[in-house]
């Protein structure tokens, strides 16, 4: 498995737990500390 194919997996994993302390767990092991999160919503006014 490639090194870009792990990093998707445990990606879209991350995000799927359920588990808010098992996700933050998860958080914590894959992204730097400084990361950001910016979520765009399509069709929506904050995307005009």
């Amino acid at each position: 498995m490639s090194d870009l194919t792990d990093t998707v997996q445990r990606y879209i994993i991350m995000w799927n737990e359920t588990d808010p302390t098992r996700r933050a767990e998860r958080v914590r092991n894959i992204c730097t500390e400084n990361a950001t999160y910016t979520l765009i919503l399509r069709g929506s006014d904050a995307c005009r």
